[in-house]
């Protein structure tokens, strides 16, 4: 029989082998370019079309979390603005921290009603307040309105705020906001993702308020928290994370759910307030206040104790704003603990619930739930009416 031989094996040359290796690792090379190409054009498309700005806050290790400084914030969940905060995280003009002679500083400390990102910058009632007040200042006399509000802020991170930024501007008046529903946000929330990294407030037994980071603590060791901190840079500078990351937030579930049910538990067991009027405004000494509604008020009026204290140690006056907020909000107990802890404690209560200056509201003050350029305009008014009563605006500051 015919011997067949097998063929022989080709054997590549080492410059066939050494030119196609250099061909897959051009190929490679040209798709990460075309990806990274792409990435770039996207955030800048992203960028022109003020798309992945809406998140904007981050870790503050101390009051939980603030404005990411020098962020652009486009906003358009309820009204609309294009802001950009400064370099100390609040909105507004990046003032010196050392105070010029003849000027008179205001410190706004509140939630989104005093941050007011649902108007431009210019039409927050900070922004119109230190207008007004400056277009009929006296000669060399001048009027600076900070606005340290922060989205989601209870009344005890406004207290921490104040003191580890807003005394550092050594403000002459300390404006802290206070919303229907305020007393409320200082017991246990449902909220989730960042928003759990809020310190907590409570009342030792000896009347003393002490501020409990345990729940922020554990927040920040999850594995949610982790991601928070870790993707630091990429939340600040990129559109497309911005976007990946508000929708992880908001399906999010990896925070303990043994805190989530003793969260619904309190809030099932312990209504805080389940009495709502028809007439904001009224006396409502016929209320009686639950327990809960009791003990959070008591929180409430220690916080307030506390805040003028540090502004009687830092020379500067202390009053508090009762925001308006919508018919069916209205708490006539919580406004009951308002008036009576302005009487006792005393502190001046700039109250736009009170009955006089709701009729006289204008109609178009609401947006939704937080108010309009008009109700900014309309909360100036009545600071700047209570800073003539109280002889904060002289006589002598018109021209």
């Amino acid at each position: 029989m015919p011997t067949v031989l097998a063929p022989s094996p080709k054997i590549e040359s080492p410059v066939a082998h050494s030119s196609r290796k250099r061909n897959i690792a051009r190929s490679a090379l040209e798709v990460i370019l075309f990806l990274i190409a792409g990435v770039l054009l996207l955030e800048f498309l992203f960028n022109l079309a003020g798309v992945g700005n809406e998140e904007y806050l981050d870790i503050e290790p101390k009051s939980g979390w603030t404005l990411m400084p020098e962020r652009t914030i486009v906003f358009r969940k309820e009204g609309y603005s294009k802001t950009t905060s400064n370099s100390f995280g609040f909105r507004g003009a990046a003032y010196s921290k050392i105070k010029p002679p003849g000027v008179y500083r205001i410190a706004a400390l509140g939630d989104s009603f005093t941050e007011g990102l649902q108007v431009d910058e210019e039409n927050t009632f900070c922004n119109v307040l230190e207008r007004e007040l400056n277009k009929n200042a006296a000669p060399g006399r001048k009027f600076e309105v900070l606005n340290f509000g922060v989205s989601h802020y209870n009344l005890a991170q406004e207290y921490i705020r104040m003191k580890e930024l807003a005394m550092d501007f050594h403000p002459d008046l300390v404006i802290m906001e206070a919303r229907p529903n305020s007393i409320m946000m200082l017991g246990p929330t449902r909220e989730s993702g960042l928003f759990n990294a809020r310190p907590s407030s409570t009342l030792l037994p000896d009347g003393s308020l002490f501020i409990d980071r345990s729940l922020q603590q554990k927040w920040l060791g999850s594995k949610d928290g982790r991601r928070v901190k870790s993707s630091s840079w990429l939340r600040r500078n990129s559109r497309i994370w911005g976007i990946i990351g508000k929708s992880w937030e908001q399906v999010n579930e990896d925070f303990p759910r043994e805190f989530k049910r003793t969260i619904s538990s309190w809030t099932n067991n312990n209504s805080v307030v389940s009495t709502k009027s028809k007439d904001p405004g009224e006396n409502a000494s016929t209320s009686q206040p639950d327990e809960a509604t009791k003990y959070l008020g008591r929180l409430a009026i220690k916080i307030f104790q506390e805040s003028q204290e540090e502004c009687r140690k830092n020379n500067c006056q202390f009053c508090v704003l009762y925001m308006m907020m919508q018919p069916w909000f209205y708490r006539p107990q919580e406004h009951l603990i308002y008036q009576e802890a302005a009487k006792t404690v005393p502190f001046d209560l700039i109250d736009l619930n009170a009955k006089d200056v709701r009729k006289n509201t204008p109609p178009d003050y609401f947006l939704d739930y937080h108010p309009s350029r008009r109700g900014h305009q309309f909360i100036a008014e009545q600071i700047q009416s209570y800073m003539k009563a109280k002889g904060i605006v002289r006589s002598t500051d018109s021209r």
